[in-house]
């Protein structure tokens, strides 16, 4: 999906520029950056292709774009085997200095860094991102490509920034404008999974600053405001964590509404984990009893969680996520 016309060290160099350009413009309403909001995706589906719409107020000479998908209800989430193509440039961004070369040599193809990120992300508070809009996780690993492990959270990183010449009548920038309705400057494209739920599409950082930005001819930042995405598998799309969310046996399979994790607790969740018994779900819960990380399955970690909060003294509060409050 990349478009490198300039070498690699060069390269790294411009997306660094970028990255650590002045951060004195603030957040402008018609400097915006939007993700596809989709409902009732059916489980199963291949190569969901969600948009990606771009409005900027002054010419573009360069963007950062880091993005995490996420679940967020239930354990919806994106499948693999693969992680289709990334981020694809289409209408308007595709269309310009930020794109591919011009047929008409208008201008040659910008230089365009691509990455995927696997790994797990980290609080904001073990990031240290340098960010404006304090996005909800940061990714420590900038510049490492990745086959996504399918297991949320995973990101993706691209940066482009124009090199045309100005001096031999080259175009630099893309115009200022707005993606129209079913025109996005960007495609993300991926298989959805069989789980019914919510998964996010948001803004993130990567260290050690990242973030989403705009960038002008004069190398000028600007840091866009942000929707967020959210794609319904199965279901209508609502709020991550809907109101009246009860959850009195997560964590508590086998003991439900006691204060104390017993070891019934522990031996259900090896249960769900490793011999195949069915987790159960609370009526009103976006995770089953046993997924103690909110990650939509019952695995190891769940395990080790549970043995962690029974026989080592851990405080359930920090070791436990907490299906309402996500």
């Amino acid at each position: 999906m990349s478009s490198l016309s300039l070498p690699s060290y060069l390269r790294a160099s411009l997306v660094a520029l970028v990255a650590t350009l002045a951060w004195a413009r603030s957040a402008d309403a018609v400097n915006h950056v939007r993700i596809d909001t989709i409902s009732n995706v059916a489980p199963g589906t291949t190569n969901l292709t969600i948009g990606v719409y771009v409005t900027n107020d002054i010419p573009l000479a360069a963007v950062v774009f880091p993005f995490e998908i996420r679940t967020c209800n239930a354990g919806a989430y994106i499948a693999g085997p693969t992680f289709n193509h990334g981020l694809n440039p289409a209408g308007r961004m595709y269309n310009s200095p930020l794109g591919p070369a011009d047929p008409n040599g208008a201008w040659p193809a910008a230089s365009i860094f691509a990455s995927v990120f696997a790994q797990d992300s980290l609080p904001n508070s073990a990031g240290g991102c340098v960010r404006p809009h304090e996005p909800t996780r940061s990714w420590v690993s900038s510049f490492h490509h990745a086959a996504p492990d399918f297991v949320s959270p995973d990101a993706v990183f691209l940066a482009t920034i124009s090199t045309g010449d100005p001096r031999i009548g080259e175009l630099v920038t893309m115009a200022s404008g707005s993606d129209a309705a079913g025109e996005p400057s960007y495609h993300l494209v991926v298989n959805v999974g069989t789980t019914h739920g919510l998964f996010v599409i948001d803004t993130t950082c990567t260290t050690p600053a990242n973030v989403l930005q705009y960038v002008d001819i004069d190398a000028n930042g600007y840091h866009p405001t942000f929707e967020v995405g959210t794609v319904g598998v199965g279901v209508a799309v609502g709020s991550c964590s809907p109101a009246g969310c009860s959850c009195p046996c997560h964590g508590e399979p086998a003991n439900c509404g006691s204060e104390k994790l017993g070891v019934l607790d522990v031996v259900t969740t090896i249960d769900v984990a490793f011999r195949a018994v069915p987790a159960v779900q609370g009526p009103a819960c976006p995770y089953t009893n046993t997924d103690v990380d909110c990650s939509g399955d019952t695995d190891i970690v769940d395990v080790v969680k549970s043995v962690n909060v029974e026989f080592r003294n851990a405080d359930r509060e920090t070791e436990y996520c907490h299906p309402c409050s996500l």
